[in-house]
């Protein structure tokens, strides 16, 4: 199945995480929530530039540092910039090639992870990010490792209950089977 239509077709769990990923004094980094659908789950991240950040941090946050185009990004811009990737208990792992950062919807999903962004939305000091990982994980917990050196965040980690994933795929609610027309 691919996981467009995965999305298109599920009523996913929605699960509040309310994960403080980053405080700094120019940001604050955060994971509200987390769908879980059937065979992957979605991780919105969601950055608030400080009213008291510096004129420098403000131009690094905002444009296509956050989440515009990112075609127009430099190498440097993208190693400096947010970078986002996951890692399951049994080693496999991905992260978010800001390049191509789009959700696959031409054949069937990978062994997974993949990750991928979905929606994006930015203003002046704000933005919200849903990446996509198109695997659930079989057991263990999944590591969520992020950095934005822009912006001093220094390579982090947050743990995500590999259970509450697996039971709240247990509770998706599929809408109509695959093979519908």
């Amino acid at each position: 199945m691919h996981a467009a239509e995965e999305i298109g077709r599920t009523v996913p769990t929605t699960i509040a995480w309310n994960k403080v990923l980053a405080d700094t004094t120019e940001i604050v980094l955060f994971a509200p929530r987390l769908q879980v659908y059937r065979s992957l789950f979605r991780i919105a991240i969601a950055g608030r530039l400080r009213p008291t950040a510096s004129a420098e941090a403000a131009q690094r946050f905002s444009g296509v540092q956050a989440s515009g185009n990112p075609y127009a990004l430099t190498a440097e811009d993208l190693a400096r910039g947010l970078r986002l990737g996951v890692q399951f208990a049994d080693g496999r792992r991905a992260a978010l090639e800001r390049r191509a950062g789009v959700l696959p919807s031409g054949g069937p999903l990978e062994p997974g992870p993949l990750i991928s962004t979905s929606r994006a939305s930015s203003d002046e000091g704000v933005f919200d990010w849903e990446i996509v990982v198109t695997a659930i994980p079989q057991a263990g917990p999944v590591k969520l490792y992020y950095q934005w050196l822009d912006l001093g965040i220094g390579e982090s980690m947050a743990e995500i209950d590999g259970d509450v994933l697996r039971d709240a795929a247990d509770r998706s609610s599929e809408l109509w089977a695959a093979d519908h027309t």
